[in-house]
């Protein structure tokens, strides 16, 4: 019965795929020749690719909850998606073939433009993607996806051959632009034929990666054993990327893949940090860059994240013990990266940065900042900030949030460090400080235990201030807690949390601009 079913879903993806193929031919041949009757059968003809589409969605929701295989799985989920593209597939030569009774009824004077190139590719890459996709091919996806910026080569150069002919012959612009549309069709064609490669290689390989993740992770990893890695979602890093531990049998590393700006200064700070502490950051493996992506092939740091011991019902010696050892590391790391150089103090243009997001999340913060008076809370911080600033600098972690340290058989270790630099330590303490709280709805044993870890915190800093002779540590304290708990707000939906988070900073402002 399952098998019978997942039979019958593949038998409405090739009666798709040929479907798709047909109907595009079929398309672009009414258009060459303004044939209405044909143009009015593509037309109908749509209505059997909605069909379609939907009956593979209610074959693969109808099996689920049965027993599958992890590929059986794999197929039911990207079976849909598949159906969906070919559908816009279909789409696409609809609008085409409605373009034929536009460009009829403009009555313009029609004229060829060969376009046989690109509908060679894009009929090619509908068979491709789809017999990659249902044979398990990855060699054949590959070809299949390849074909998109090969087409995208041929439209940009067709696209300049359209604008040369539209200045030489300006009276069939009209019928020029029909062109146009067809080609833009054609190419958005490839797009979808690209998405269902992108099925094939989750398909295949269990990766749900963007081709071009897929070509760079190739290229990290030697052809032989790329396939061996067993791949896993794993969420530790820069927001928007892509992020997976690797398993290939030996050991684990962790890839990410993303914008590269941000893939390439979480490398480069990782670098710097194995120069400074070369134990408390994982190592760099290797980094690739495509186009406006990179991707970083980096150690996996094993153990639990800070967050999820403190914010559980473990026992507070538990707690007590992970927070003096991770404060002694930090406290030693601050001392041995000390320098004679003023840090650029800003918690006031950071807040101010920031409420935009605040307020677009919670807009009636933005009515209660002005009944708190916050521009002028702020304007009265900012002219004491600048005589606030400490005679040194350490190096920072930059994210010193409790779910950036990870905690394994007594020792401690950072995880994305991309905004790491140097400047004020109490930067960092702040945001540790408040991230202890930014959860809401927490048991009031672990708000307890939070309590107790914030008071070892507020020590151990403490310590360091007086050490130090740093004289304005409590005014500027009160300024970079004020900066974390401000900013919390827009990234908590819980809206009477953020209002609390808010309100903590704000009083921080009034006692510290008071005091």
């Amino acid at each position: 019965m399952v098998e019978e079913g997942l039979q019958n879903i593949r038998r409405d993806l090739i009666r798709m795929g040929r479907l798709g193929s047909r109907q595009l031919r079929g398309a672009l041949r009414a258009f060459e020749k303004l044939d209405l009757i044909e143009s009015e059968k593509i037309i109908e003809g749509d209505d059997v690719f909605d069909a379609l589409n939907l009956s593979i969605e209610e074959k693969s929701y109808g099996l689920a909850g049965r027993e599958f295989e992890e590929e059986e799985k794999r197929f039911l989920r990207s079976a849909v998606k598949v159906s969906s593209n070919l559908e816009r597939v279909g789409d696409a030569a609809c609008h085409i073939a409605r373009r034929v009774s536009i460009a009829y009824w403009e009555k313009a004077e029609f004229i060829p433009f060969n376009l046989g190139e690109m509908e060679s590719i894009a009929l090619a890459a509908i068979k491709e993607s789809l017999d990659a996709y249902l044979q398990k091919d990855l060699q054949l996806t590959e070809r299949a996806c390849l074909r998109e910026p090969q087409l995208d080569a041929i439209y940009q150069e067709k696209l300049t051959g359209l604008r040369q002919k539209m200045k030489e012959d300006p009276q069939h612009i009209t019928c020029l632009l029909y062109w146009y549309t067809v080609m833009k069709y054609l190419e958005k064609i490839c797009d979808h034929t690209l998405n269902i490669g992108e099925q094939a290689i989750f398909l295949i390989t269990g990766r749900r990666l963007k081709f071009s993740q897929y070509q760079q992770l190739d290229r990290l990893v030697s052809p032989e054993t790329s396939l061996k890695y067993s791949f896993y979602p794993y969420y530790d890093g820069i927001s928007g990327a892509v992020v997976a531990r690797m398993d290939d049998g030996q050991g684990m590393v962790l890839y990410k893949e993303g914008n590269k700006k941000k893939i390439a200064a979480e490398a480069d700070k990782l670098l710097e940090w194995q120069k400074v502490s070369p134990s408390l950051t994982p190592r760099v493996i290797t980094t690739t860059i495509q186009g406006d992506r990179e991707t970083l092939l980096r150690e996996f740091v094993a153990g639990d994240l800070l967050s999820d011991l403190y914010l559980s019902d473990g026992n507070i010696q538990e707690k007590e013990e992970a927070t003096r050892i991770l404060f002694t590391v930090v406290v030693e790391l601050w001392g041995l990266t000390l320098k004679e150089e003023k840090p650029v103090i800003d918690y006031v243009d950071q807040i101010r940065s920031r409420l935009g997001e605040v307020y677009a999340m919670h807009p009636y913060l933005e009515y209660l900042a002005g009944e708190e008076g916050l521009d002028i809370l702020l304007d009265a911080a900012k002219e004491r900030e600048t005589s606030l600033s400490p005679s040194f600098s350490v190096w920072l972690h930059g994210d010193f949030n409790i779910n950036n340290v990870v905690c394994h058989k007594g020792q401690v270790r950072f995880i994305d460090v991309h905004r790491s630099h140097y400047g004020d330590y109490l930067t960092d303490a702040g945001v540790f400080m408040v991230s202890t709280v930014r959860q809401p709805h927490l048991r009031d044993k672990v708000c307890q235990d939070m309590e107790r870890v914030r008071s070892m915190v507020m020590d151990a800093i403490g310590s360091f201030a007086r050490a130090r002779k740093d004289e304005n540590f409590s005014s500027r304290l009160n300024l970079s807690l004020a900066r974390s708990y401000i900013t919390s707000s827009r990234v908590v939906v819980d809206e009477p949390h953020a209002r609390w988070l808010f309100e903590q900073g704000v009083n921080l402002l009034k006692w510290g601009v008071s005091s």
